[in-house]
């Protein structure tokens, strides 16, 4: 429960994403509504699905990294303690990581500029390329750990640099035959002057050899034009033509693995052609093996976002339109946190019967279709109550969409700090309830009312969803409920002071301020404010000077002191609203409030 109503005639119970740009690949606002007949051809070789296969070095057996165990002992005993992660693919290191290892001047070392600058006058600082040339002196010492020639290696500029003024990144790519080999990389990585991490991707094994080309451009476009049954002037080509180097798995289907251990990663010399067609949306990329003469891939370059749910929910800042989290689909799963879904084809709809939630509208059922995009918007309508937009069901009300909303993000913060079982089970809310202005935990669901004379619909306030399933949580968060009505308002009012970091609990439920049992609130249009200064006597309230003075009899929702729950819970809130903003607010705003969210739920 959240309050006792002094206007009515019995204690109120209140527990309470447009435009296509190109520019090789796009990003686009929205999924592809339907499938081309060029989308229907599209295929990637498994081969192109180089993907590492990781181990850490302690757990490596066999071959997996036999060329390489001698060389990481020597390697640790000259620099400390230090681990790795093997790649089985090429039995070599994929990352390695320690306790540091001294490269230029730095509060992580005893280094010293004469230390990297021999001669004086050419102690320039630490740039980008002194740290490329130290790096360099320090490859040998690696280079058969990572299974790389470091005169294959060129920096990459774009990807080195120095973001912060302790941190350091040196980045190569891997060049062989004057290709630069896609998506091949080494790095390392110093952190206040010291070496802590270095590694690669996608590195072919060991002696891998570059692969001839033996098939020209043009019989290679002649053998995508037949995949594609022709080319017109439909089409046109952003590469007529390019050879690359891409990693590839060296399947091995008789081996348990798929590949043979230290073997399974190799390269493949391609043509690529890049292309579009008028009418069709799509950039379509085609990879043809330049030895074998063997399509690898073709496919759609451009990055489709996602469809989203999303919807008008009300909070401190009025109503605005917010994500779904955790809505229901119905071709099947939920959205994630931003509302966000897999879409595929065809319409789908959502009843916010949530994974987490589900919403129980007296006002009819809630069922909204997709647009032609996967996309659920369920509007925003400027009344209360039984208003809608005018789709979406007779449910789709604004209760609806902000007790969804905010019950889910609740649960989510919650799952942060906390492993309960009722927090990944699904809760349900009754909203648009008849009866007096009221809000309820009834231990099993949460529950709001209409809007009625001196109040707003209590479904429709961010603080009174929060408060109510503030006492949801009390109930389930393992150790029972509070043992007092004081301290269980308490649990709840402070469970919504987290969240919207808000003394006046409800705001905008009531139409002129709270009465402060006997201590008027002074700004305040919601049920109760838990910070003393927003009182009239602007005092900090104690059992001595409020509770005994103030608070009526218990009439059996009692707190410690036997006097009415709702009121007795005036002191141990404020003390709490007073831990973040009063005693803690010499560490800054958002610090205080860092602390006292972990304090509150390990509590």
């Amino acid at each position: 429960m959240i309050f006792e109503a002094r206007f009515w005639t019995a204690p109120t119970i209140f527990l309470v994403i447009g435009q296509f740009t190109l520019a090789q690949a796009a990003n686009a606002l929205v999924p592809k509504q339907d499938e081309s007949w060029l989308g229907s051809l599209t295929f990637v070789s498994e081969t192109l699905q180089a993907t590492p296969h990781s181990v850490a070095f302690d757990d490596v057996l066999g071959t997996d990294a036999a060329g390489i165990a001698n060389a990481w002992d020597s390697f640790r005993n000259g620099h400390g303690d230090w681990n790795a992660v093997v790649d089985r693919s090429t039995g070599k290191v994929e990352v390695a990581e320690g306790e540091g290892i001294p490269f230029v001047p730095g509060r992580g070392n005893q280094l010293q500029m004469t230390n990297v600058f021999a001669d004086p006058s050419k102690n320039q600082g630490i740039d980008l390329a002194r740290m490329e040339a130290i790096t360099r002196a320090f490859l040998p010492s690696v280079a058969s750990l990572l299974g790389v020639d470091p005169s294959t290696l060129v920096l990459n500029q774009s990807r080195s640099g120095h973001p912060a003024d302790y941190l350091w990144f040196v980045d190569f790519d891997v060049v062989r035959d004057g290709i630069t080999i896609e998506g091949a990389r080494v790095v390392f990585r110093v952190n206040n002057g010291n070496l802590i991490q270095f590694g690669s991707e996608n590195l072919p094994a060991e002696e891998t050899k570059v692969p001839k080309a033996k098939v020209a451009r043009n019989q290679a476009l002649s053998i995508l034009a037949d995949y594609i049954e022709g080319f017109s002037a439909a089409d046109f080509f952003m590469d007529g033509g390019s050879q690359h180097l891409i990693p590839v798995t060296l399947v091995n289907s008789r081996r348990p693995d798929g590949f043979e251990r230290a073997k399974g990663r190799g390269l493949a010399r391609v043509w690529q052609f890049i292309f579009r067609r008028d009418g069709d949306y799509g950039t379509w990329r085609a990879r043809i093996d330049a030895t074998s003469g063997k399509l690898l891939e073709f496919r759609d370059l451009n990055d489709y976002a996602s469809a989203q749910v999303a919807g008008g929910v009300t909070s401190l800042n009025g109503t605005d339109v917010r994500p779904m989290p955790f809505a229901d689909i119905s071709s099947g799963g939920y959205t994630n946190s931003a509302g966000i879904y897999n879409y595929t084809s065809g319409p789908v709809s959502s009843a916010l019967n949530g994974q987490y939630v589900k919403i129980n509208d007296s006002c009819g059922a809630i069922s909204l279709n997709s647009d032609g995009f996967g996309n659920l918007a369920f509007g925003t309508a400027s009344g209360t109550d039984c208003e809608t937009p005018g789709f979406g069901g007779e449910g789709n009300t604004n209760s609806s969409r902000t007790q969804f909303y905010h019950l889910n993000r609740a649960k989510e913060i919650a799952r942060g700090w906390l492993s309960l079982p009722w927090l990944t089970s699904q809760v349900t809310s009754n909203v648009n309830l008849d009866g007096i202005c009221n809000a309820f935990w009834d231990g099993a669901t949460v529950n709001f009312t209409r809007r009625r004379t001196g109040c707003s619909n209590s479904g429709e306030i961010q603080g009174v969803a929060l408060h109510e399933y503030g006492h949801g949580l009390d109930a389930n968060d393992g150790s029972g409920a509070s043992p007092d009505k004081g301290t269980g308002e308490t649990y709840g009012d402070w469970t919504a002071a987290l969240a919207t970091h808000d003394s006046c609990i409800g705001a905008g439920f009531l139409t002129s301020n709270c009465d402060g049992f006997g201590d008027a609130c002074t700004s305040c249009t919601g049920v109760r404010d838990i910070d003393f200064a927003k009182h009239a006597s602007a005092t900090p309230h104690t059992v001595g000077n409020f509770t005994q003075q103030y608070c009526p009899a218990g009439g059996g929702y009692n707190g410690p002191c036997l006097q009415e729950g709702h009121c007795e819970s005036q002191v141990s809130s404020e003390a709490l609203w007073d831990l973040a903003t009063r005693d803690l607010q010499y560490l800054g705003t958002a610090s205080a409030w860092a602390i006292v969210d972990r304090l509150w739920y390990l509590s």
